[in-house]
This record gives C-alpha cells, structure tokens and sequence, in this order.
C-alpha cells in the first residue's frame, strides 16, 4: 500500500476511531519493545552475570526466576492475535 492510499484511508477514520488505532498501536509496540527488553534483560544480563562468575546458577534462577515464563507469555499467541485482529 502507497503512503498516499494511507494517507487518504487516515482521512476517512472518524476521530473516535484513529484514537482507537492509536491506541492499538501504542499498546502493540509497547508489548513489542518490552518482549525485546525481557529477551536482551536474560541474554544479555543474567546470561552474562553467570559466565563471569558474578553469579551461582542457584542465585540467577533466585534473582531471574520468572523471566523465562514472561518471555513464554508475552510472546505467545495472546499477542500474535491481538496484532491480527486489532489491525
């Protein structure tokens, strides 16, 4: 699609409904930008910490114990169908 057949959509949306879209796309690329912080927060962090012997494996999964399960949830499905059917 051409930026002007976006524009001229944009045009036709009524205020209540490009308020909407704001919104669905503020809450989508913020679920996006914390899905990529928790992912670089155990790659690069806690992965990190252990390699250097900064940290037991004991203390990382006491200090990290629930990164994985919220990597798991925010890069399921919920989000994946939200972005489909919000757009």
């Amino acid at each position: 699609m051409s930026k002007e057949e976006k524009v001229d959509i944009v045009a036709h949306l009524s205020t209540m409904e490009l308020k909407r879209q704001e919104a669905i796309f503020e809450l989508t690329t913020t679920e996006e930008q914390y899905l990529t912080d928790l992912t670089n927060l155990r790659r690069v962090y806690a992965s990190t910490m252990r390699k250097l012997g900064a940290i037991t494996i004991e203390e990382e999964r006491m200090i990290f114990c629930n990164l994985a399960v919220l990597e798991e949830i925010h890069s399921g499905q919920s989000v994946k169908s939200c972005q489909g059917t919000c757009k």
